[in-house]
């Protein structure tokens, strides 16, 4: 009876799995909320660089007597230098946007995670201005740029000191214009399905929204 009683005793002191949730760590969600902000911060200054690099090209191509006091080492550091400053700024606000939270699984747990929240006008605004600057006119930028260089490279001829056949040179000429036509293209594609996600749970109702994070 008393090994029933103690065994009793020795199950009620056994301690169930806790499932709430941790303490706030401020530190934490401070370094999480960095994580959106700095992967941004990247995709917009790896827009921004093919932009310079297509002028550039422009340059080089369509206007070769400019490209040599236009592009030069030390305006190519100081346009780097501004392209991240830009960046850094212009996604700042991502460090508001971004919230820290436990999100809960089926099972019951819970797990830090930091996400996106449009709950707010203005984060819808802010978001729907990032895409319309760092995306859509980008993009249609390329467009006219890659058209200019296309449209040069067609009506160049030969030159140089060697001489080409002009079967040959046309056909340089052609594979050039189609990897250029390519950038476009891939840029466009590669970006698209990742914007068109956020403008959809932008507009989306609250309660599809509420289960959708942009991490």
């Amino acid at each position: 009876m008393n090994v029933k009683k103690e065994a009793k005793k020795n199950d009620e002191n056994v301690s169930t799995p806790s499932r709430k949730r941790p303490q706030s760590n401020t530190a934490v969600e401070r370094r999480s909320r960095l994580i959106p902000f700095l992967e941004l911060v990247v995709a917009h200054v790896s827009i921004l660089t093919i932009l310079a690099i297509s002028f550039e090209r422009y340059y080089a191509i369509c206007q070769p007597l400019k490209a040599g006091y236009t592009c030069t080492k030390t305006r190519a550091l100081g346009i780097i230098t501004a392209l991240w400053l830009l960046s850094t700024l212009v996604t700042s606000p991502m460090l508001l946007v971004s919230q820290y939270g436990w999100v809960e699984y089926y099972d019951g747990s819970t797990v830090p995670s930091c996400g996106t929240s449009f709950g707010r006008p203005w984060r819808r605004l802010y978001i729907v201005a990032t895409m319309a600057l760092l995306f859509a006119l980008p993009f249609f930028v390329l467009v006219i740029v890659y058209a200019s260089i296309a449209c040069q490279l067609v009506r160049q001829r030969a030159i140089g000191s060697t001489p080409v056949p002009e079967e040959a040179h046309l056909q340089a000429r052609r594979q050039l214009v189609f990897m250029l036509v390519a950038v476009v293209v891939s840029f466009f594609v590669c970006l698209l399905p990742y914007r068109m996600l956020i403008l959809w749970i932008i507009v989306s109702p609250a309660p599809v929204e509420a289960q959708c994070q942009i991490v």
